[in-house]
């Protein structure tokens, strides 16, 4: 496995999977459009090192991860299958029936004792400590014409609850107000956004530190859905087979990554908010300005747009993503926009769609027949995305609103059980 982002970066290059950039690009938009590009290449495109950011001297890699064989390079697997086994044995282990059982157990609790995150007392990222450093200084990008300003697209934020000193690691999206401070968007179901809930209860700051160009295997752990309570580091050793190295922070009561390039050191005020965005259009979504202190958008009554919503809350349904997104739709010129619909599959069902115009309405016997072919045999490319216990779940979701015959009934009494935004 590999050190740093630095061997990761090496070994790409050796193997013809970076393109290095050598001509001066602006972290204005430029950087963005060039990546924007090569990730859609068939395949994912290079991986992007831009080895001079106009008017800085820190370079930026874009699209690391932008193909399978890259994420598998990453995370030490050959194939992203073995990493769903692996992870599966972590995740959920079979309880013991008997001594022979638990006698079988013992490697892997041994494995994971010898695997839990190690503090040392040096590490790169302290060979240069700025106390009165400014953000100023780093080639963050601003991303789409529309956007607000410059985000920290992929940091890894670390946060302790502060009644039991329980880690998190989560990958939130930080607007850059000014030189020295950000914006930190956690949802409410993030393991940073309960901290901070702590903490505003005991009328504290939280200490935050975030993570810059840290291992490769990291930025994966930051993102999976982790039991509560068990550490994303654990997961980071347990697939880097090794001990994930921790340094201590020089101003706050944390610890990072002793991989890390870059580390920022600061805190989160008890009851303090300010307005995120705007946000500009990405190749995916589309982004409206939102107020989010009233937390609904409201939907234009139009028959003539009822099939498509019917069809984006069938989909809601089955897909039933994972981090709580799908499913909020947006009327816009004619136009209905599902944000954040993505194949993303979690095992519980858990119905999430915000129209309820069709609670107990008849699904058309067609879209029933679609379900039936998709679930008798999954599409090659769906069936590698998941799990076999999401492939399962998946196809026992499709059973149950094939039995049903029609769209879940609403029992809240509400309209809208689940804020837009």
């Amino acid at each position: 496995m590999y050190a740093d982002l630095n061997d990761f970066i090496a070994d790409l290059n050796r193997r013809r999977l970076l393109a290095r950039v050598a001509e001066p690009v602006s972290a204005d938009l430029e950087i963005a459009a060039v990546t924007d590009r090569a990730c859609k290449v068939p395949g994912g495109g290079p991986a992007l090192l831009f080895e001079q950011p106009s008017g800085f001297d820190i370079p930026v890699a874009t699209n690391l991860y932008g193909s399978v064989e890259r994420m598998c390079l990453a995370l030490g697997v050959n194939r992203l299958d073995d990493l769903a086994r692996e992870i599966d044995q972590l995740m959920t282990p079979q309880m013991p029936e008997g001594v022979m059982d638990a006698l079988k157990l013992l490697p892997m609790v041994g494995r994971l004792r010898d695997l839990m995150p190690k503090t040392v007392r040096d590490a790169p990222c302290h060979e240069v400590v700025e106390r009165d450093g400014t953000l100023d200084s780093l080639p963050i990008l601003k991303c789409w014409p529309e956007d607000g300003g410059k985000y920290i697209t992929f940091p890894l934020v670390f946060t302790k609850d502060p009644e039991t000193g329980v880690r998190n690691i989560g990958t939130y999206r930080m607007q850059v107000y000014d030189g020295r401070s950000t914006g930190m968007h956690w949802q409410r179901h993030k393991g940073g956004a309960q901290h901070y809930r702590v903490a505003e209860r005991l009328g504290r700051r939280l200490d935050v530190a975030v993570a810059l160009g840290a291992e490769p295997v990291l930025p994966y752990c930051a993102t999976a859905p982790m039991p509560e309570g068990l550490d994303e580091l654990l997961l980071g050793g347990f697939l880097s087979r090794r001990r994930i190295e921790l340094v201590k922070c020089v101003t706050v009561d944390l610890e990072v990554p002793a991989s890390a390039h870059i580390v920022l050191e600061g805190y989160v005020e008890p009851g303090e908010r300010r307005r995120e965005g705007p946000f500009g259009d990405g190749s995916l979504q589309q982004f409206v300005p939102a107020d989010f202190e009233q937390h609904y958008f409201t939907l234009r009554e139009d028959a003539a747009n009822h099939e498509r919503l019917r069809q984006i809350c069938l989909f809601d349904l089955l897909a039933n993503n994972a981090d709580r997104k799908s499913g909020h739709c947006l009327f816009c010129e004619g136009s209905i926009y599902a944000i954040d619909n993505g194949l993303s599959f979690h095992v519980d069902p858990k119905l999430r769609t915000v129209i309820w115009d069709f609670s107990g309405a008849r699904i058309p016997p067609a879209w029933l027949g679609d379900i039936e072919r998709v679930i008798a045999a999954l599409p090659k490319d769906l069936g590698t995305l998941l799990s076999r216990d999401e492939r399962e779940a998946l196809v026992t979701r499709g059973r149950e609103v094939i039995d049903a015959g029609v769209f879940p009934a609403d029992n809240s009494g509400m309209r809208y059980p689940w804020p837009l935004v």
